[in-house]
């Protein structure tokens, strides 16, 4: 193990328990605005998930000079400087996607439908222009007094100043206060010094006891008192690769077991196939375009394994379409919800909902050891409480495997043939059963 300890109040916290569903304004919906997400709200929350995070949609910088665009944003070839992730303001909403009154609306409404709303923090680095400009003493600069620039050519904010953390401690509390807002998701949350977000944290549960912070980082340390989850790049990594059937069952088990080796005893990671990011690099090349039928046993094993499952926006219906996080607006570059209607699009919405049923009633799923066997052609693992297991499979291969070993109370499956010499597993198929151990 890591050496370290999780502290009580993460053990308490029962994000364990949680769904996260991603929203990303721009691709979500063809107004891409607070208020047509809201009228999805319902939509969301009829899938059974738990958390509503919402990609940053504060104040960005339009400053037009290409010298500050991100490479991948010139590579995109989309002529919009307005990177929600290069903001200028952090306590105003860009008017592109509405005011602060649609926000409170948008939570509110979440709050209703039993939703909690997780806010994107985007505090390492900012835009180019307006807020060094306003702010000139809250940036990097080196010994000439020039800004200093991240690779992705934006200006790195300066914790070393304290002013700038009071001002970035304020902005933390404000969601809060004015909005209600429920937990952050901490973009680049590694590369913040941690002392920064425990004093964070602290002054926040001086006003909302019952917070979440979800770290897009690594670092073991963050989760022991801090954070209550982290991403796991890694795990993203095999998982699209058994997706696309450049397939290696051991690179899966390696991935879930080194993660749980160097985190904490009880530490919780993401498990998701997509995100904004991957979505936007992709291009055409979408997972659920390349093989819906390996991304619904991926879907599978990212909800049934320890961790907290996550869905981007689209994913509850395998949507294919081009994602782009500089979407000027119209149709182009955001979800197709027509393929609601389709029949992978149904077959989807239905193991999405049934997996969400058996997250939340199963506290094997939520609580229990997870256990991989080594097998050479498919993911197995069993997750292990109180006596009883839930064992998990899934074929990413396109052939058939056959799996002799799995009985008890089928729990969920998909594109599997049932005989007496055990259970067939067709390529994207997956399984899982209930076995009760006898008293």
């Amino acid at each position: 193990m890591s050496g370290f300890e999780i502290s009580k109040a993460r053990r308490e916290s029962k994000i364990s328990e949680k769904i996260i569903y991603q929203v990303f304004l721009r691709t979500f919906t063809p107004e891409g605005t607070i208020r047509a997400a809201t009228r999805k709200l319902s939509h969301i929350a009829s899938l059974g998930v738990d958390i509503v995070y919402v990609v940053s949609c504060c104040k960005a910088d339009g400053d037009e000079n290409r010298e500050y665009w991100s490479p991948r944003q010139r590579q995109s070839g989309i002529d919009n400087p307005r990177n929600p992730y290069r903001i200028c303001d952090y306590f105003r909403i860009d008017e592109e996607y509405g005011d602060e009154s649609d926000l409170k609306e948008f939570v509110d409404t979440a709050h209703s439908l039993g939703l909690l709303v997780m806010w994107d923090l985007v505090y390492i680095h900012c835009g180019p222009s307006e807020f060094p400009e306003k702010n000139p003493d809250f940036v990097c600069r080196d010994e000439n007094g020039e800004l200093i620039y991240n690779s992705y050519h934006f200006p790195n904010l300066d914790f070393d100043n304290p002013k700038l953390r009071e001002y970035l401690w304020e902005n933390m509390l404000y969601w809060v206060r004015e909005f209600d807002i429920d937990g952050y998701r901490c973009d680049v949350g590694d590369e913040i010094p941690l002392d920064f977000w425990r004093e964070g944290r602290r002054r926040i549960e001086q006003i909302k006891p019952k917070f979440l912070m979800l770290n897009e980082g690594e670092k073991a340390e963050y989760l022991v008192d801090v954070f209550d989850a982290s991403y796991d790049f890694l795990w993203g990594k095999c998982i699209r690769r058994a997706v696309r059937g450049e397939y290696s069952c051991h690179d899966l088990r390696c991935a879930s077991v080194g993660v749980a080796a160097k985190h904490p005893d009880g530490a919780l990671v993401l498990r998701a196939y997509e995100n904004h990011d991957y979505t936007n690099d992709s291009y055409e090349n979408r997972l659920d375009r390349i093989a819906p039928e390996n991304a619904d046993a991926a879907t599978v094993i990212n909800f049934l394994l320890d961790g907290v499952p996550f869905l981007y926006n689209g994913n509850e219906f395998a949507d294919c379409r081009r994602h782009s996080m500089w979407r000027l607006g119209g149709d182009e570059f955001c979800m197709d919800w027509s393929r609601l209607d389709s029949e992978t699009g149904r077959r989807r919405m239905a193991l999405v909902r049934e997996l969400c049923r058996l997250r939340h009633e199963e506290r094997a799923l939520c609580y229990g050891e997870t256990l991989w066997e080594k097998t050479e052609n498919i993911a197995k693992f069993v997750r292990e409480l109180d006596r009883e297991k839930i064992c998990v499979a899934a074929n990413f291969q396109s052939q058939p495997v056959t799996v002799p070993t799995i009985y008890g109370e089928i729990l969920i499956s998909g594109r599997v043939q049932i005989t007496e010499a055990g259970v067939t597993l067709l390529g994207g198929g997956y399984i899982a059963v209930r076995q009760k151990e006898e008293v």
